[in-house]
Order: C-alpha cells, then structure tokens, then sequence
C-alpha cells in the first residue's frame, strides 16, 4: 500500500513521479496517494460487471483481493 512517510526515504515507492505528471496534465489523476477504498470498491464492481457481459471470467471475487480492499480499509483513514 502507499505510504506518504515511506515516500520520502524511499523515491522508488509509488507512482513514479514522471507517470503522475502525465496523469495530472491529461486530468486523469486529481488527488496525491491512493483512491479511497469505496472508490476502489465502485471500480472493480464496474469491471466485474464489464467483463461479465463480455462473457469473460474475471477473478474480482478472489480471496486475495477481498482481503487486500479489507486491509486497505483498515489502514484508510477514508471510507
């Protein structure tokens, strides 16, 4: 997970900084640090849902990624 503190000993830690500019710049990225876990939420159930209809078999129910989100909760000072 992102860790702002962990940014400033560790310059690799992150997005690199070349990739956030671009986002910025093309408005694609709005905030510094990780999305809230709702919006992380949102998303993936909007993929589940597009690859679904696409009759692809994706893996959004794995074990591993719903204990990673609970993680990221528990560590998310953000709903």
């Amino acid at each position: 997970l992102w860790d702002s503190s962990r940014r400033e000993t560790d310059p690799a830690h992150g997005m690199p900084p070349d990739v956030a500019t671009t986002l910025k710049s093309q408005g694609l990225l709005r905030n510094e640090g990780p999305h809230a876990p709702s919006t992380v939420r949102r998303r993936l159930s909007s993929w589940s849902t597009l690859t679904k209809w696409r009759g692809l078999h994706g893996k959004f129910n794995a074990p591993g990624l719903q204990s990673a989100i609970r993680l990221a909760v528990r560590a998310s000072a953000r709903p």
